[in-house]
């Protein structure tokens, strides 16, 4: 498609074109020896020279008319989706029919009437050229007229039928597609917000239900935070970890840690390879009443895993609360714990203790320094007494 530049360009190009070619008639007709029939003559020729273009314009518009590309509408599928979502319309094509059924006349009738043809135009230049004066020199001025003005007619119609009407068709058909993208994104918009309300009101439910009401089920907040935007997802966890917090301080709470649980799983559904939902899974698994210690050190690991894989740093607290959960399960089962369990959760206290405030967790938890006194007594810099039990660090 050409540009403005160019239209304009061309514009002015037909412009100048037709007002040489009236000058060169308004000339001609002053050329006449009867003075008081130049008006006249000129008035002939003029509208010999308007009719003329105005038959080739008319060729020129029929073979320049654009051709929409029309796709084969699908009776089913997405693309039925989006014919529907158009109002179930497409371009109407019955002038570019129109035009290609009269062209292909034009070309044919011409082509087999081509002896005629000649014939008629000779006698339309004679009767013309007669009612001007009848001169050799008229009959050549109409002659002229009719040929070039008509191929002036054609071009210019042509030209500017290709160039400014498939510009015309181009932005008619983008602004029905923009409009139809508008509405859909307008409606998508407003769906999604719907399912945004009713998710983030699933979780509050979920964390706070009402006196009476029955929970929803693990399935109905996997649905609902699955169909929910990042930015919902995004305060749902804000504010379940909140809800976690809390509940770990109380003996009550702990055991409503269920439901922040439930929340959890479903977050993980939606956003499976977020380190921090299965690293908050592991704290409320570890906190609950009673402790689920065994699926606490799987989503601690799924949540090291994860996080090594998007090459975070920081988070170290997973290897801590690892660490923690497998010490718990060491003491809850009894006896000497094998050798490589020993091991794993020395890397994992290692890990964590290249943390400044996570070695101050370490000193503070009374189960990691009984661990490490009866396991790991050379490691001095993760016990807060000397394995002599006697002077402080």
């Amino acid at each position: 498609m050409a540009d403005q530049g160019s239209v304009r360009s061309i514009g002015m190009t037909i412009i100048g074109g037709g007002a040489v070619g009236v000058v060169v008639l308004g000339t001609f007709a002053l050329a006449v020896p009867d003075g008081s029939s130049r008006p006249a003559v000129f008035s002939v020729l003029v509208m010999l020279a308007a009719a003329t273009a105005a038959a080739g314009g008319l060729v020129g518009f029929l073979f320049g008319i654009p051709r929409s590309m029309q796709e084969p509408r699908p009776a089913t599928g997405a693309g039925s989706a989006a014919a529907d979502e158009r109002g179930g319309y497409q371009a109407n094509t019955n002038l570019e029919q129109i035009s290609d059924w009269l062209t292909k006349i034009l070309v044919g009738v011409g082509l087999i009437q081509l002896g005629k043809i000649g014939g008629l135009i000779g006698g339309l230049v004679d009767d013309v050229a007669n009612g001007i004066g009848g001169r050799a020199v008229d009959r050549l001025m109409v002659g002229a007229t009719l040929v070039l003005f008509t191929i002036f007619g054609f071009l210019a119609s042509y030209l500017l039928t290709r160039l400014l009407l498939q510009r015309a068709f181009t932005v008619a058909d983008m602004s029905a597609v923009a409009a139809v993208a508008r509405r859909e994104v307008d409606r998508q918009a407003r769906r999604q917000q719907n399912v945004d309300a009713d998710a983030y009101s699933l979780v509050a439910r979920t964390l706070q239900p009402p006196a009476g009401a029955d929970p929803p089920s693990q399935s109905e907040l996997n649905r609902v935070l699955t169909a929910a935007s990042p930015i919902v997802r995004s305060q749902a966890f804000s504010l379940v970890r909140n809800q976690r917090l809390t509940d770990e301080k109380t003996a009550k709470g702990r055991k409503c840690l269920p439901r922040t649980m439930m929340v959890f799983r479903a977050l993980i559904g939606a956003e499976p390879s977020s380190h921090r939902n299965h690293g908050q899974l592991g704290y409320a698994l570890r906190c609950v009443d009673p402790p689920q210690r065994a699926e606490a050190e799987r989503s601690f690991t799924t949540a090291i895993a994860l996080r090594d894989a998007a090459a975070e740093q920081g988070w170290l607290h997973y290897e801590l609360n690892r660490a923690a959960v497998r010490i718990e399960q060491d003491a809850a089962l009894g006896g000497t714990p094998p050798p490589e369990r020993k091991a794993m959760i020395l890397v994992d206290l290692c890990a964590a203790a290249s943390d400044p405030e996570l070695v101050a967790e370490i000193h503070r938890d009374a189960t990691m320094q009984t661990w490490l006194t009866a396991n790991a007594p050379e490691l001095t810099t993760l016990l807060t007494i000397t394995p002599a039990h006697t002077t402080p660090l």
